[in-house]
């Protein structure tokens, strides 16, 4: 069964998605394993692409990346629906929630997360 869980689920938030072209505070539940993807969009991910070139640095693509025409909640929930019946989440290793310990104790506890889907 998939769950997904934003950090936080306001206004505020969402605008500052859409302005920033990346969502990070998504967690994806599929049979109680945790996965963590990147919203980007592909303006956002030419942005982080060109700064790494300019400083002569290597772009690593993190695997689980998602592309989205705007990092807004409906688009990204959409996205990651359809992932999920292509069975996308397979080829990744699920995350341990305690990583969040060290960021926002409060975080290790799904019960804390803002279930969106």
């Amino acid at each position: 069964m998939l769950k997904i869980y934003f950090e936080e689920d306001s206004e505020r938030r969402e605008h500052e998605s859409i302005e920033r072209g990346c969502r990070l505070d998504v967690l994806v539940e599929i049979d109680g394993k945790y996965y963590e993807p990147i919203i980007n969009t592909i303006e956002r991910l030419a942005q982080e692409v060109n700064e790494a070139f300019e400083d002569n640095k290597i772009y690593d693509i993190d695997p689980c990346q998602i592309l989205v025409k705007e990092a807004n909640k409906e688009l990204i929930i959409k996205s990651i629906v359809k992932l999920y019946q292509q069975s996308f989440f397979k080829y990744f290793n699920p995350i341990d929630l305690n990583k969040y310990k060290t960021i926002c104790e409060k975080l290790i506890d799904i019960k804390n997360w803002v279930q969106v889907y």
